[in-house]
């Protein structure tokens, strides 16, 4: 991973081979980012994508391995109550044939290369559990 940072904005490259979300949350950690919105593109060949089903309170999860093109990476990062870094992430991804997938990220390995922005804000904001859905929700 490299970076560059210019005022409260972080261009980053995540290199082949290496995981998105823990990247991004040791990132965050080393610079002591708390709050920033995320956006990017990349390659992938292995990620995890999941959709909340409300009724069972619980991420459907589905595993894709081949070449895709993540054609939209989207997210934020906040913090939880013990004051570790939370990476929120949802990416669309296009296979060989330009099929889409989509869904909340739980994990993603960078196959070619994944270029990042980490727009920082100077606060901070929380997140709770949600007694309800059992999600962390922002908390202010």
């Amino acid at each position: 991973m490299k970076f560059k940072k210019v005022d409260n904005k972080w261009i980053m490259r995540i290199d082949k081979g290496e995981e998105i979300i823990s990247t991004l949350k040791k990132f965050s950690k080393d610079n002591n980012i708390k709050c920033a919105f995320i956006s990017g593109i990349g390659a992938t060949d292995k990620i995890q994508l999941g959709v909340f089903d409300v009724k069972k309170k619980a991420y459907n999860l589905r595993d894709f391995s081949g070449d895709f093109e993540i054609t939209s990476l989207m997210g934020n990062i906040t913090t939880l109550d013990d004051d570790d870094i939370y990476i929120h992430l949802h990416a669309t991804i296009a296979d060989i044939q330009c099929n889409a997938r989509a869904g909340h990220v739980k994990s993603a390995y960078v196959s070619i290369t994944s270029e990042i922005l980490i727009e920082e804000i100077e606060t901070e904001v929380g997140r709770d559990k949600d007694p309800d859905l059992k999600i962390n929700i922002f908390k202010f």
